[in-house]
Parts: C-alpha cells; sequence; structure tokens
C-alpha cells in the first residue's frame, strides 16, 4: 500500500534551536533579571521555543503567559515596544496553532492561525500572512474542508509569488498537490508536483526534494504505472537515508516493496516489507507496521504461505483497529470542537453583526449630518452669490440712473435756453414791431382832430 507524505505545516518558529540545558538557563536568569518588559517577554517566547521538542507540555502555557503580559504591557508601551510585542504576539500565537494541530485539535488550531493572521495583516507582515494562509489551508484539509483549503493555498501561493519566497512557494505547491491527489486528480498532483520538485531543487532543500519525489511516485502508482512509480520512490528512499528521516526510509520501503509486489517480484517485495517493518517497530508507529503487515500478508498469500500470510493479516487488522480508534477519537474530538467553534463563531457573528447595526447606524447619523452640514453651506452660498449679484444689479441700476439724470438735467437745460432764445426772439420781433406801428396814443389824437374837423 502506498503511501503519501503528509501536507507540510508552517512551524514559524525563527528561534528555533534544539533545547539545551544551559540554554534554558541563560533564559531563565535573563527573565529573572531583565529590567523591562520587552526583554522579558522576548526572553520568555525563546524560552518557548527552546522547550518546543524536549517538552512540548509546557510550550501552550507558556505562550499563554507571553501572550497574557503582552496584552498587559501593549497599553503603555512605545512605538517600538508594540512593533516587537505584536511580533511577538502573533509567532506565539502560531506556536499555539501549531501544538493543536500536532494534537488534531483542527478547530482549535485554526482559531488561533486566524488570530495570529489579523495581527500580521495589521502590522502588513506578507511573509507572515503568506505562511499563516498556508497553516489555515492545511488545518481545512485536515478538517475534510477542501474548497477552503484549497482556497486558503492559493492565496498563500500567491502571496509567495508576490514576495519571492521559493520556499514558502514550493510549501504552497507541494500542499496544492496533495489536495488534488486526495480528489483523484492524478494530473493536476502531477503538475504542481513537478512544479514543487523544480523550485526544491533550485535552493536545495534535500527534506523537500525527498518527499516531493516520494509523492510523485504516489501519482504514477495511483496511474499504474508502477515502474515509473518505483524509480521516484527509489530516489526518495537515497535521500530519506541521506536525512537519516526514519519515518520517511520506513514509509519508502513499504512503498519500494508495494511496486515489487504489483511487478510480481514477491522475494524482493518481501526483503523491503521486513525493513519497513524493522523501522517501524522501533519508532513504534502504528500506521507504518499497519502498512507492512498487510503487505507481508498479500506476498505471503501470493506465494502460498497461507499460515504467514494470516499471520501477518490478523496484526495488519490489529493495527488497523488501533489506527481507527485512535482516528475515531480525533473525529468524536473533531466533532466536538467544531461544535464549539461553530457555537462561538454563531456568537461572533451576532455580535459582530449588531456591531455592524451600530457602526451603520453611526455611519447613517455622519453622513446624515454631512449632508445637513453640505446643504447649509450650498444655502450659505447660494445666499451669498444672490446677495452679491442683487448688489450688482442694484448698483448698476443705480449708475444707469444717475446717467440718465444727468441726461435729463442737459436736456432740461437745452430747453431752457432754447426757451430763453425763442422768447428772446419774440421779445425782439414785438419790439421791432412796436417800433414800426403808431401807438394808441398817436392813433387817438388823430381821430380826435378828424372829428372835430
Amino acid at each position: 500500500m502506498m503511501k503519501r507524505l503528509p501536507p507540510l505545516l508552517f512551524l514559524l518558529l525563527p528561534f528555533f534551536v534544539h533545547a539545551q540545558k544551559n540554554v534554558v538557563d541563560s533564559l531563565n536568569t535573563v527573565i529573572r533579571n531583565a529590567k523591562d518588559d520587552t526583554t522579558k517577554v522576548l526572553a520568555q517566547f525563546l524560552l518557548m521555543e527552546e522547550l518546543y521538542t524536549s517538552h512540548p507540555d509546557t510550550v501552550i502555557p507558556m505562550c499563554n503567559m507571553v501572550i497574557n503580559r503582552i496584552d498587559r504591557d501593549l497599553p503603555k508601551a512605545n512605538d517600538i515596544e508594540k512593533n516587537s510585542f505584536l511580533t511577538t504576539k502573533a509567532m506565539a500565537m502560531n506556536d499555539l496553532a501549531t501544538m493543536y494541530s500536532e494534537h488534531g485539535q483542527y478547530e482549535k488550531s485554526l482559531d488561533y492561525n486566524f488570530k495570529s493572521l489579523a495581527i500580521k495583516e495589521h502590522m502588513k507582515n506578507k511573509r507572515g500572512i503568506a505562511n499563516s494562509l498556508l497553516n489555515i489551508g492545511y488545518n481545512y484539509q485536515q478538517l475534510g474542508n477542501t474548497s477552503d483549503a484549497l482556497d486558503s493555498y492559493m492565496r498563500g501561493l500567491k502571496m509567495q509569488q508576490e514576495i519571492k519566497n521559493k520556499n514558502g512557494i514550493a510549501v504552497a505547491l507541494y500542499n496544492i498537490a496533495s489536495l488534488y491527489l486526495n480528489q483523484g486528480d492524478t494530473l493536476k498532483a502531477l503538475d504542481f508536483d513537478s512544479q514543487t520538485l523544480k523550485l526544491y531543487q533550485e535552493i536545495n532543500n534535500k527534506r523537500g526534494i525527498a518527499y516531493t519525489l516520494n509523492n510523485i511516485g504516489s501519482v504514477y502508482d495511483m496511474q499504474g504505472k508502477t515502474q515509473q512509480s518505483l524509480d521516484y520512490y527509489n530516489k526518495s528512499l537515497v535521500l530519506q537515508k541521506e536525512l537519516n528521516d526514519k519515518e520517511g526510509i520506513a514509509t519508502g520501503y513499504n512503498n519500494i516493496g508495494g511496486c515489487y509486489f504489483r511487478l510480481k517480484k514477491y522475494s524482493v517485495a518481501l526483503s523491503y516489507s521486513d525493513s519497513s517493518l524493522s523501522v517501524g517497530e522501533k519508532l513504534g508507529y502504528i500506521s507504518i507496521l499497519r502498512n507492512a503487515h498487510r503487505l507481508q500478508s498479500k506476498v505471503y498469500e501470493e506465494m502460498g504461505n497461507i499460515k504467514e500470510a494470516f499471520d501477518h493479516y490478523k496484526k495488519y487488522i490489529l493495527y488497523r483497529d488501533s489506527v481507527n480508534s485512535i482516528q475515531s477519537r480525533k473525529a468524536s474530538m473533531k466533532q466536538q470542537l467544531k461544535y464549539e467553534f461553530d457555537k462561538k463563531a454563531t456568537a461572533d457573528s451576532i455580535k459582530n453583526a449588531k456591531a455592524d447595526e451600530i457602526k451603520d447606524a453611526r455611519i447613517k447619523a455622519q453622513t446624515a449630518q454631512n449632508n445637513q452640514q453640505k446643504t447649509q453651506l450650498y444655502a450659505l452660498y447660494g445666499g451669498l452669490f444672490l446677495v452679491i449679484v442683487f448688489s450688482f444689479f442694484l448698483f448698476n441700476r443705480f449708475r444707469v440712473t444717475q446717467k440718465q439724470k444727468l441726461i435729463i438735467e442737459n436736456q432740461k437745460s437745452l430747453v431752457e435756453e432754447k426757451q430763453k432764445e425763442i422768447l428772446d426772439s419774440i421779445h425782439y420781433a414785438k419790439r421791432i414791431q412796436q417800433s414800426l406801428l403808431p401807438t394808441e396814443k398817436y392813433i387817438g389824437k388823430n381821430l380826435n382832430r378828424l372829428n372835430k374837423d
């Protein structure tokens, strides 16, 4: 039975090193003697990173302690301290998400991934945003939500490409390929796996190359191209041995054994299956033991050894049921967490809806106030404009009236002057007439004289 290696999860542990007693002691000394909160918080975070692999049970409480201290000190921090605090808080949130994901609590992991993402978006940290999107996609994939998983992977891929982070691009492509293979779309899976392999080879990431070679082998295996599948499994195994990746070695042995079984080379298949079983027993990995016993049962059956076939089949059933039991418990836990997550999401949605309503009401009130102010301003400007226009009109009328008055006065003067000239002419004519005609006294005198005669 072929096994494809799982999608990759970004741990995002920039300060990650193997836990060592002297480092832990040094960090504890720094925490005790730190004179400022920024140094103390950073030292606590580094200590948490140191204990990540050696004491994973301490990671969650330490993450929460770091986050609580940051929340307490953030309001009084200066700009530089705030930036440091928020960066550390985002990483602590991411580490909590990783721990919950490793324990199968994917809903809880999603919650912390989204919180970490929000901080990174606030800080405009593109690399952090891209990595969080890939982690969110991983959790959605584990929950079987392929649509949201693919959407998150694609968004993460686009941002990784924007910042030209080849390792991040490779992780995104790898996970997308894994998603398509789980859906049975081998063509798309092979396309994305091929892109992944090319990138890992460019940056010489041997672990990434080994994983991708194995997964390409799985694609060809699903397509029934056994020889091509075998070639890629062998290339992957060489690198897994070089890296001393025990789980990868055990997986490679069993995958190669499966190819030889399909090629009907049962003795070679049995040899590789034995090797896988040996490594799996040392590691105690139930899924590896399950797959190895299943292959051996099939090989022995084809070889006619019914007793060995039956013995290995019983062990296969035992480990299969153990895996199923674990998966059932995880599934039950997932359902409970999903219920709690959905319940919280519903409450948050209602809360957000109410907040949105209040926000909308405030916006509408502000808009109405702004509109009223605009209307008042327009009315004021309109009134001033009318006053200016009316004033101009009155001024213009005044000028016209003055001009007309001046013309009338001039005309009146002319008329009066003409009248005076006419009267003078009349008086002058009258004087001439009077000078030419005999006076009334003269006429009366002559009339009297005539009467006497």
